[in-house]
């Protein structure tokens, strides 16, 4: 597959691949967002000692966020589980938030029903589907998200409507629904580097998806960033329909830095990108740097994704639209409408032909 570069700076034609206009919902983060976090409902708290966030791809990968955020000051334990079932701690005094965008995930629906069971305090995050008839049914909290998105394309609405369940369970206060009321403005400042007008020279998110065209992205992140090199693979994976793979410091220099010792060509073939701050401290900056000396000599390309924002979260939203248009970019180049996952649909209705035949 041969790439055309000049393709990035040119919007019709980035429209006319874009079919179901990702990126222009991309585009209206900020407005949307600011609108959301304002419509919100309240419901009564009732507080809770853990919290159990539980989902599926796009949704779950919002409890990712939530846990990476919070957990460096949050005294209350945050866990993501994405499975049918539940750990078996949950009882009577664990909130249990259920993300399904669609409603319809069946792992989901079958956690928030053993919660229930169980006695959890059971919140749940849907556009619609299922989950919103059972939140109905059991009086449960039903904070909405927006309807007609990709899951994927939800992430900012779905981690803003499950924290502002802990906070109506007083799990986090007002200076954390601060740093997520400030969050919209970073969306909007970020966006305005990376957008289709933006040319190719002065666009990282374009020149990312130059350089990872007809390579493999092996992505790198540390502490809060686990949750953003992930998202960045599977935005790969959905939106470019493209292979991908992530890891984390400090666990990959355990056992991920041996497989580039054998100095194979296929290396050749690995697009290396690093999410860091522009702070960074020890330990990290002195790990990190040493590491990649070591391996990037052997990778066929290497990006340092450098993070710009006041705050935590901030910081993790600027490097996921950068990563998200990357994706989006790459889809582009490889000729392909990011917006469509028939391969997910393929499984999801075997799935259902199995279910109605038993």
């Amino acid at each position: 597959m041969k790439m055309d570069a000049k393709l990035l700076d040119d919007e019709k034609a980035i429209e006319q691949i874009d079919k179901e206009g990702e990126i222009r919902v991309i585009s209206n983060y900020g407005k949307a967002l600011a609108d959301h976090i304002k419509q919100l409902p309240t419901y009564k708290g009732a507080g809770a000692e853990e919290v159990v966030i539980t989902g599926m791809g796009g949704s779950a990968i919002a409890g990712d966020y939530i846990d990476s955020w919070l957990s460096p000051t949050l005294e209350v334990p945050i866990y993501v589980w994405r499975d049918y079932d539940l750990p078996a701690f949950v009882d009577n005094k664990t909130l249990v938030i259920a993300i399904s965008y669609s409603g319809n995930t069946e792992e989901t629906l079958s956690a928030a029903s053993l919660a229930l069971k169980k006695g959890a305090h059971v919140a749940t995050v849907s556009s619609g589907g299922e989950l919103t008839k059972f939140a109905s049914k059991n009086d449960l909290p039903l904070y909405p998200v927006p309807k007609g998105l990709q899951p994927r394309a939800a992430l900012p609405f779905l981690l803003s409507s499950a924290s502002k369940a802990l906070l109506d369970q007083w799990i986090i206060g007002k200076k954390e629904w601060a740093d997520l009321e400030r969050l919209p403005d970073q969306l909007q400042s970020t966006l305005s580097q990376i957008l289709p007008s933006v040319p190719l020279e002065k666009n990282e998110s374009k020149q990312i998806a130059v350089e990872m065209f007809g390579k493999m992205p092996v992505i790198y992140g540390y502490e809060k960033y686990q949750c953003v090199a992930r998202r960045f693979k599977t935005q790969v994976n959905e939106n470019a329909k493209a292979p991908a793979k992530f890891e984390f410091f400090p666990e990959l220099d355990h056992n991920e830095i041996e497989g580039w010792d054998g100095k194979d060509e296929i290396l050749k073939q690995l697009y290396l990108i690093l999410i860091r701050d522009p702070d960074w401290t020890f330990p990290y900056r002195d790990r990190i740097s040493i590491t990649m000396e070591e391996i990037r000599p052997w990778a066929g390309g290497y990006h340092e994704l450098v993070t710009s924002g006041s705050g935590r979260l901030e910081r993790m939203f600027d490097a996921t639209l950068r990563g998200d248009m990357a994706s989006i970019y790459l889809s582009v180049l490889r000729g392909i409408d990011p917006s469509p996952v028939t391969m997910i649909e393929a499984l999801k209705k075997k799935l259902a032909n199995i279910r109605r035949s038993k």
